[in-house]
């Protein structure tokens, strides 16, 4: 009938509609994933729940590197685990960061070159990239992969992509 219907309102007619209520990230339904990894959406919670959990690294990791494992090789993916790395080393703490990303290489859809610069500037970090790497699960000690090995993380980032809401689907 092209009509929107809002609760206490009359229903507003429309020739077209755009629903722009944003995206949640790929993969939060993986076990463990709400529980164990801080999801990169919404923004504002996440910045919040990652300035806690940093402050905290050092104590969790008892006197050795603290493990960060960054689920999800595009750019956000790409950009979070080189800042993490950053801000720990500058925080006088060596961190073993990992980047897992589930397509052949990181920044799939991106050019080759600018794939290996990101690849030279990691390693040249000390960051891991891991290609082809499927996440099952998170769990309270790392990262489960679907291989059954389980990665030691003392914090995991989940960057997987967007993901549409549920709401236009069940709309009708």
């Amino acid at each position: 009938r092209r009509h929107v219907h809002i609760q206490g309102r009359p229903p507003l007619p429309y020739d077209l509609c755009s629903l722009n209520i944003g995206s949640k990230v790929a993969g939060a339904d993986l076990p463990g994933v709400r529980e164990h990894a801080l999801s990169t959406r919404p923004i504002g919670r996440f910045v919040s729940r990652l300035d806690a959990a940093l402050s905290t690294l050092g104590t969790t990791s008892r006197g050795r590197s603290p493990r960060v494992v960054v689920v999800g090789a595009g750019a956000g993916g790409v950009e979070l685990a080189f800042c993490l790395h950053a801000r720990l080393r500058g925080q006088g703490r060596a961190p073993e960061t990992h980047l897992l990303g589930a397509g052949p290489h990181v920044l799939p859809g991106r050019h080759r070159r600018i794939v290996g610069r990101v690849r030279s500037a990691a390693k040249e970090r000390g960051i891991t990239l891991s290609d082809g790497v499927r996440v099952t699960a998170v769990e309270s000690g790392g990262v489960r992969l679907a291989d059954g090995t389980l990665l030691p993380a003392d914090l995991v980032v989940w960057a997987a992509g967007a993901a549409p809401h549920g709401i236009a689907k069940r709309s009708g």
